[in-house]
């Protein structure tokens, strides 16, 4: 079933007095100072920061609430030889999180124990299995990551047991009080004053351990053995900066950009097995490939089976066995994929009911079929193909556990917060959110999310989708020299995305060919005048027979290499197209 969502296409506009100024002060070309003053960077001074960043300007960790209670009861803990137990999540975010602080820990002589819940056995964040955990480890200190803002029963519980708790989180905390404990560092508190709220749970437990560091310096510089395993631990905040999908600036972008130098270098057994199952080429390794195929094979492995596989991958010493535990990931990832195709289709279809986007502004979509493990993922694709905020959940033993996307513009916080009362538990932030639900109140859960869409839109439908491009560029100026400069200003990401092209009046080449197990990607060879570049269109081929010899096509396109068998080609990824009338005219 093709989307029913409505698409436009628009040219961004930039000052071009402001884009020729950056292009002469800068010494970058016209393409690229279209680029960047397209995402606000309309300085030489802006740019030089982009292309020379340094790690001094990332802020210091002690200005985190509760980070100054945090690092002293850890030590503390250190000294007393007390257990510690890191207490993560089953997504890319609490993998990467726990890695850092389990390293850390261990580093610093602790006795150190670790903790990923299971999706579906246990569910997100605390519960009763961290009281289980916490009492078969003798810990006395549980840390968190990636969790506990909003855990006060669970952490509660922990405490009449004799355990103290440091959360470190990112996610936005309900109102009312905090959670009783030792410590909730989270930027994103109603009281913090950290001068960057956008931190992922990763990048959390990156700021403990470099507050644990400087501690353990006492004030002098840290030593090389700290310095080489911050290096380390970077690589993991960047895996969850990217894909956490949180806003590429500020100390975000400079995790990404450092973090991205150590993934490439591969310095650890897991890492390098993570990098090599991917297929990746040495030094090829970007924000895209982090986000499309590095962070689903950590995510495949709590998705389907338990994230205790992807954090057992990056704590490996040993080569062989970490590149047994990345084939396991590998091929769990695979089998996501195969499940998340058919769950895709059938909700797809069951969205057919509410097709009215008027009046069903949102999406509430549940069966005892789908696993909840692929929800999420399911949930982001809906979003894509029929333009609404759309809940998807897995229904078991009268059981709905589910995740939440959006469309822009629209905070998930404020749409599923109409359902107080109905959830047994909930949270998330702006974009994504997960819930457990009753199977037999999610019609009443679809009821107050469509009027709480409704209100917030105005009785409105949700506004068309737009595909903006930075601007029009004939095929003859892309090339491996446009392709190298703006390459230089990576990491893309969110508020930060990687350049999109607008081309028109192109012709076919040769015949588009079906690519992808499942036949729903494809590819084509496109050209105007002596200028031929092969394309990519993925999610797409439902429309490729709209593709004729002769006829005029428009593109929206990103620049892309691919490398096949040790050779690399320029290339271009089609994100939308139009054959004969011009989207742009």
């Amino acid at each position: 079933m093709p989307s029913n969502a409505p698409i436009r296409w628009r040219l961004r506009r930039s000052d071009p007095t402001i884009v020729a100024e950056l292009a002469r002060r800068a010494g970058v070309s016209h393409i690229a100072a279209t680029v960047l003053a397209n995402r606000g960077c309309t300085s030489s001074e802006e740019v030089k920061r982009l292309l020379m960043p340094s790690l001094h300007q990332l802020h210091d960790p002690l200005l985190l609430p509760d980070m100054p209670a945090a690092v002293a009861r850890v030590l503390a803990a250190v000294r007393a030889k007390e257990t510690i137990l890191v207490h993560g999540d089953y997504d890319v975010d609490g993998v990467t999180g726990t890695t850092i602080l389990v390293k850390v820990l261990e580093h610093m002589g602790a006795k150190v124990r670790w903790h990923i819940p299971d999706r579906h056995k246990d569910g997100y964040a605390f519960g009763p299995h961290s009281l289980e955990k916490a009492k078969e480890t003798g810990a006395t200190l549980v840390v968190s990551v990636d969790s506990g803002t909003s855990a006060h029963e669970w952490i509660e519980k922990l405490g009449a047991m004799g355990v103290d708790v440091v959360v470190t989180d990112h996610h936005e905390a309900k109102p009312g009080p905090l959670p009783r404990c030792v410590a909730v560092v989270n930027a994103k508190r109603a009281d913090s004053t950290y001068p960057f709220r956008e931190l992922c749970g990763g990048g959390v437990a990156f700021k403990l351990a470099w507050a644990l560091a400087q501690a353990r310096a006492d004030g002098g510089k840290v030593d090389e053995a700290w310095r080489s395993l911050l290096v380390e631990c970077i690589g993991y905040a960047a895996i969850a900066t990217v894909c956490d999908v949180v806003p590429m600036r500020d100390e975000n972008r400079l995790i990404a950009h450092y973090g991205l130098r150590e993934i490439q270098a591969g310095r650890t057994p897991g890492m390098r097995a993570l990098v090599d199952a991917c297929n990746l080429p040495q030094g090829r390794v970007s924000s895209t490939t982090i986000g499309y195929q590095i962070g689903p094979r950590i995510n495949a492995a709590g998705r389907l089976a338990n994230a205790r596989i992807a954090v057992e991958l990056f704590l490996s010493k040993d080569m062989d066995e970490a590149r047994r535990l990345a084939a396991q990931v590998d091929a769990l990832n695979t089998a996501r994929k195969d499940k998340e195709r058919v769950v895709v289709d059938e909700a797809v279809a069951m969205a057919a009911r509410w097709i009215d986007a008027r009046h069903h502004p949102v999406l509430v979509l549940a069966s005892e079929a789908w696993d909840p493990g692929v929800v999420g993922i399911v949930a982001g694709r809906i979003v894509g193909r029929m333009g609404r905020p759309a809940v998807v959940l897995g229904v078991k033993d009268g059981v709905a556990k589910g995740s939440a996307r959006t469309i822009a513009g629209l905070s998930l916080m404020d749409v599923m917060s109409a359902g107080d009362g109905l959830y047994e538990t909930w949270g998330g932030h702006h974009q994504a959110a997960g819930c457990t639900i009753k199977a037999e109140r999610l019609d009443a859960l679809r009821e107050r999310l469509v009027a709480r869409a409704r209100e917030l839109l105005r009785g409105e439908p949700p506004p068309p989708r737009v595909h903006e491009a930075d601007c029009e560029l004939p095929l003859s100026a892309y090339g491996e020299l446009l392709l190298d400069e703006l390459e230089r200003f990576e990491p893309w990401g969110q508020d930060f995305q990687g350049p999109v092209f607008a081309t028109r009046d192109l012709r076919l080449a040769e015949q588009p060919t079906i690519m992808g197990k499942d036949r729903k990607h494809f590819s084509v060879r496109l050209r105007s005048g002596d200028a031929v570049f092969k394309a990519k269109a993925f999610g797409l081929a439902e429309r490729m027979g709209e593709l004729t010899p002769g006829t005029p096509i428009h593109v929206l396109w990103r620049p892309d290499r691919n490398t096949f068998r040790g050779t690399t080609t320029i290339e271009m990824t089609i994100e939308d197209f139009a054959v004969g009338v011009d989207p742009l005219a």
